[in-house]
């Protein structure tokens, strides 16, 4: 598991950023897997990311035309994202108080997190950096990786598939 954390961050690194995204999105399925296997994936996930990740429940950071929706991003949001992302499904986000949610690149600089309005003015866009989500993330794991490795997950956590070189 480690391995696969240090080549999250390498893949970072190098500057592949949707590969990056696609692998940060398997984090809280594979250690939600070791936390709870006979829970239903979806639950386990968002229990997970919510225990071990950041998460925000607040107003808006910043007015987007006057309008100040609730900023919610916790572990439902990002399995809705990852459910899109991989399964091909439709984001369905707007309980957040939001239509899309935009991963930014790191060659942009803004806040971690904020809202806009979409070009064609009918959305609220969430724009996250990815630099903050991967560095929460990534610390998150590696916080709960270094507990789990001395419990009763330690044989689970064993037992995952691991890459040979």
């Amino acid at each position: 598991m480690r391995a696969y954390l240090d080549d999250i961050t390498a893949t970072f690194d190098c500057g592949i950023y949707s590969t990056t995204l696609v692998a940060l999105l398997t984090i809280p399925d594979i250690c939600g897997a070791v936390d709870a296997p006979t829970q239903r994936p979806g639950p386990r996930y968002i229990k997970w990311f919510n225990d071990n990740a950041t998460c925000y429940d607040w107003p808006a950071l910043k007015k987007a035309d006057g309008i100040e929706p609730r900023l919610i991003f916790n572990g439902e949001t990002v399995l809705k994202y990852r459910n899109a992302l991989l399964g091909g499904t439709e984001l369905d986000v707007g309980q957040f108080g939001y239509q899309r949610i935009v991963f930014a690149m790191p060659t942009r600089d803004h806040n971690a997190l904020e809202l806009f309005r979409s070009r064609d003015g009918d959305n609220l866009v969430l724009n996250i950096h990815l630099t903050t989500f991967c560095n929460d993330l990534l610390t998150g794991a590696r916080r709960w990786l270094d507990t789990a490795e001395t419990d009763e997950r330690a044989a689970r956590i064993a037992a995952l598939v691991q890459p040979r070189p």
